[in-house]
């Protein structure tokens, strides 16, 4: 006979003898006894199933917006270094910062030269280290990151020090802002159209195009309905021209949400060159121009065209975005933008 069922016959019999005063059924007293097994079983399952889910949903927010491809990353350090960006340094776990310059990079390591105030000892080797740093010089095109990093070496350099540091696997995007702002040049926009958001009798927003109305503005060679201020993987800054609009006022009040589609040129990796999102009408910006109002549009949704067999036709497969994510697909192709805009003529 087993421990288990040694301990299992015991504690059976101690609750019988508890309960044979009370009059209760033998079944009873089992199916209590099983009960309690089940309860302190499942329990610590539950609570290490909710851990483990926390685990990988932290790690899935951490990750997002992170940049790997190392290609990407040293364009990113190329931007640094040629706009001799401050990098400030926070060594392990303390809280105080310094500031320092990148003066150089490889494959493997990125070279920081330090304030010349600052000394340094055989006590900085292997450490880790948080570095925070921005590339562009407006407020508006300023993208900003952070890493972490191990230090390799240290040498003196005309009596300043410089640290030999890992090359980061990766750079998190983002500190100050929450999303890149991207002034789009024409070139890269195909084509602009807005329509008023339908919605469906029996399901939501409508999700076949061909039966919206007529759109409310459009942007094409031909037509300059609208125009692009900014794009961001959140929302756009969008100007439509006034004769489209009568009055600012009712056009909020009857256009609380709309379908904006956006098709581009140069998709570069993406699988399609165009989106489709729903919108939400935000804010109306009193900008002086004499041809377009502009407004602010935060996306909500994003639509990706499904075939339907039994229709035959294309319809709308809308997908929920996150106020915090944006649109991850849309956002790491304007970075990449971004970033050929800078090494076509660099950022003011």
């Amino acid at each position: 006979m087993t421990i288990y069922s040694l301990s299992n016959n015991f504690i059976l019999s101690q609750l019988r003898k508890s309960f044979a005063a009370t009059g209760v059924s033998e079944e009873l007293i089992q199916y209590i006894y099983y009960f309690f097994l089940f309860f302190l079983f499942t329990i610590p399952i539950l609570i290490l199933v909710h851990f483990t889910v926390n685990y990988f949903l932290k790690k899935r927010e951490n990750d997002y917006g992170s940049v790997f491809d190392k290609n990407i990353l040293k364009d990113v350090f190329n931007m640094a270094l040629l706009q001799r960006s401050r990098f400030d340094v926070r060594v392990g776990k303390t809280k105080s910062t310094f500031y320092c310059t990148l003066i150089d990079f490889d494959n493997d390591y990125l070279y920081l030269e330090l304030p010349s105030y600052l000394k340094i000892s055989n006590i900085w080797f292997k450490r880790k280290i948080n570095c925070f740093f921005k590339i562009g010089k407006d407020k508006l095109s300023s993208i900003y990151y952070n890493f972490s990093t191990q230090v390799e070496d240290f040498y003196l350099d005309r009596g300043v020090y410089i640290l030999k540091v890992k090359f980061p696997l990766k750079l998190y995007l983002g500190q100050k802002r929450k999303f890149l702002r991207v002034s789009l040049p024409s070139k890269y926009i195909k084509e602009i159209k807005i329509w008023t958001a339908k919605l469906d009798k029996y399901s939501g927003f409508s999700k076949d195009p061909l039966t919206w109305s007529n759109p409310i503005g459009i942007y094409n060679e031909k037509e300059k309905g609208l125009l692009l201020k900014d794009i961001s993987s959140g929302g756009v800054k969008l100007g439509i021209r006034k004769d489209l609009i009568h009055n600012t006022v009712d056009f909020k009040r009857e256009n609380e949400y709309l379908f904006f589609y956006l098709k581009i040129n140069y998709p570069k990796e993406l699988k399609k060159d165009f989106f489709y999102f729903i919108c939400r009408l935000k804010n109306y910006y009193s900008e002086e121009s004499k041809d377009y109002y502009f407004w602010g549009l935060q996306f909500v949704a994003r639509g990706d065209l499904v075939w339907d067999k039994e229709q035959q036709n294309n319809f709308l497969n809308w997908k929920d975005l996150d106020s915090n994510r944006g649109d991850e697909i849309l956002g790491n192709w304007l970075f990449k933008v971004y970033l050929d805009m800078y090494r076509e003529k660099g950022l003011a």
